[in-house]
């Protein structure tokens, strides 16, 4: 299935590679066998251009995710999300998007170390909650940038927001940009009373800010 590739990373930086035996397997698919299911999010609007995950939960609990937060956004994008969430809250949503990623804990793992694992239950754990969801929005990612996560209890209240650090950092750091040096503007001597509109007759020289020197006649 195309995938894009913000959300590729997103998908290692919250849940790890997947490979072979892996504690923790987040997929597009089906999970395979030797993983129970732990976390369920609705991809929109499909994995090849993914904007927001949204958690399968209850219905308010969704909306929420797509509602809570938003005073800061551009109003395009606002008006976006209450659709969504209006679609999400009354079931609709849940019905006609299809694209699911849904995130496993290897079944030998007991119940009792999946918050080793799984960061949904790790933030239950410590906010001491019986049941939390989160939604995300899916962009790029820079090197110095962290997921955000919006946390709900079950019902739909807000109980935090998170940034997380994430997994391993990325293969490649871009090239800082280095801006021109550009020398500061010379203080030239103040005219010698009597003397104004003259013009010098022997060189003058003064030395900027960063030390450099030039010279006008």
């Amino acid at each position: 299935m195309p995938t894009s590739e913000p959300l590729r990373e997103l998908i290692v930086r919250l849940w790890g590679e997947s490979g072979p035996n892996t504690p923790v397997l987040a997929t597009l698919g089906d999970l395979p066998a030797g993983y129970r299911p732990m976390e369920s999010y609705a991809v929109v609007p499909s994995p090849a251009n993914a904007r927001f995950l949204v958690p399968i939960a209850d219905h308010a609990a969704a909306a929420a995710t797509l509602t809570c937060y938003n005073r800061l956004r551009s109003g395009q994008v606002r008006a976006t999300r209450r659709v969504l969430g209006a679609g999400f809250r009354t079931g609709l949503a849940q019905r006609l998007l299809r694209h699911r990623l849904t995130v496993g804990l290897r079944s030998d793992i007991p119940a009792g170390q999946a918050a080793d694992h799984l960061l949904g239950e790790h933030l239950r754990r410590v906010l001491d909650v019986p049941r939390i969801v989160f939604g995300l929005g899916v962009r790029p990612l820079d090197p110095n940038g962290k997921p955000t996560l919006q946390v709900f209890s079950g019902d739909g209240a807000p109980s935090a927001t998170r940034r997380s650090a994430g997994v391993p950092p990325p293969r490649r750091w871009p090239r800082p940009r280095r801006r021109p040096w550009r020398p500061s503007v010379p203080r030239w001597p103040r005219p010698v009373p009597g003397r104004a509109g003259r013009a010098p007759t022997s060189p003058r020289s003064c030395t900027t800010a960063r030390g450099a020197t030039c010279s006008s006649r």
